[in-house]
């Protein structure tokens, strides 16, 4: 999975999973949802007037069908989160995502509620992306890239500049050996699904070591604990 060559090698936490393209999932809901409900052609018509594009056609087609969620850094104060998405068309994708910003926007005025605002700067000859909102007075930022076929998204450029690096220097959770020898015996690295976790940097951000007292026999048990599993699935 290309999408977890963002992800450090010092993950706390990945799940990644290949499913079938977005669109193709998005015409089985609708077709599931139509067959039940005769209204609901008229309500998916009435809402992609509302946004201004058509959700099956400019947003979920240009999204591919690979995903990858980490926690990636920092615990405290804020999770260091991270979404890798891949994407069939960066163009497309933007255009639906500055359409539902408006629309949203539009709404928000309407009803005197508060709106999001979406700006984007040049870094390095790079565009970035950044979301914000004060949406129930909870100040909330977003922060997203395109690159190489893929939409990474963070809650501060930081961490994308981090993911970056990660990407060009070869040190990803991927190219890591001590991930890879977590593979099942057949040391395949092609599956649908992987849920990975590592508890080592997890620990140390809550000072684990603290709970470890002059006890040798508490010491040799802490150290025992097995902080990284994996768990792979894979489609026929």
């Amino acid at each position: 999975m290309g999408s977890l060559d963002y992800v450090s090698s010092n993950a706390g936490a990945a799940v990644s999973f290949v499913a079938k393209q977005p669109a193709l999932m998005l015409d089985d809901i609708f077709n599931t949802i139509g067959a039940s409900d005769p209204n609901f052609k008229q309500g998916l018509a009435h809402t992609n007037s509302e946004l201004g594009l058509d959700l099956r056609n400019d947003l979920a087609s240009a999204l591919g069908g690979e995903v990858t969620l980490a926690l990636d850094g920092p615990v405290l104060p804020t999770p260091s989160w991270k979404a890798v998405i891949e994407v069939n068309n960066s163009g497309a994708l933007q255009v639906a995502i500055d359409k539902i910003v408006s629309t949203f926007n539009l709404h928000a005025q309407k009803e005197k509620q508060p709106q999001i605002t979406l700006n984007q700067a040049q870094v390095d000859g790079r565009t970035f992306y950044t979301i914000q909102s004060q949406i129930g007075g909870l100040a909330t930022e977003y922060d997203y890239i395109f690159a190489d076929g893929y939409m990474i998204m963070a809650p501060s450029r930081a961490l994308l500049l981090a993911a970056l690096q990660t990407h060009a220097s070869g040190t990803s959770l991927a190219r890591s050996a001590s991930f890879r020898a977590l593979f099942p015996s057949d040391n395949q690295a092609n599956f649908s699904a992987m849920i990975y976790q590592n508890l080592s940097p997890i620990l140390k951000t809550a000072r684990f070591s603290a709970f470890v007292r002059a006890d040798s026999s508490s010491a040799t048990v802490s150290c025992r604990l097995q902080t990284k599993r994996i768990l792979c699935l894979r489609g026929k």
